[in-house]
């Protein structure tokens, strides 16, 4: 994990299983603290031999959203906003194009068939725009429904795996 925020999120008491006495996550490394290490024990990545990657999938069936396209953050909200629609509704969605609401860092995506909505996903993008949202989510009193996805984080938009963290 590159950011110091999964750090504190791994901290916090509401992410401490009682029933099992046990954190959702035991340790969280940034890539600085991984690049120190690697430093310290005088590793170069270079130098070693190659060596097959583990899967994180072996169950997952074909069909199951295990990856997406990648690109910048809601690379995935895209993946899933697909496959939502080509397995509720068998629609193949080929492009994902999505709709600035307040700016760039606060838009939205719609699935429609005939007029009616069958999807709408939102993301929001730091602190103003998660407030606005909560905001107007509670001022419209609506239910989190199957058919509403919100990606929410107060990372930038354009945020890339691997951004710089020492």
């Amino acid at each position: 994990m590159p950011c110091y925020d999964k750090k504190l999120e791994a901290s916090r008491p509401d992410f401490f299983n009682q029933e099992h006495q046990t954190r959702d996550v035991d340790c969280v490394l940034t890539t600085g603290e991984v690049f120190r290490l690697l430093e310290e024990e005088d590793v170069s990545l270079p130098d070693l031999e190659p060596a097959p990657l583990d899967s994180l999938c072996s169950g997952a069936s074909a069909e199951e959203p295990t990856s997406h396209r990648g690109g910048g953050s809601g690379g995935y909200l895209k993946h899933v906003f697909r496959h939502a629609a080509r397995e509720l509704f068998g629609i193949h969605v080929a492009e994902v194009t999505y709709k600035p609401l307040r700016n760039k860092d606060f838009q939205e995506v719609t699935l429609e068939k005939e007029g009616q909505v069958l999807l709408h996903f939102a993301m929001a993008y730091g602190f103003r725009n998660i407030q606005n949202l909560v905001k107007d989510f509670f001022a419209q009193q609506q239910r989190l429904t199957p058919d509403k996805i919100y990606h929410v984080t107060v990372m930038p938009l354009l945020l890339l795996v691997g951004h710089p963290s020492a």
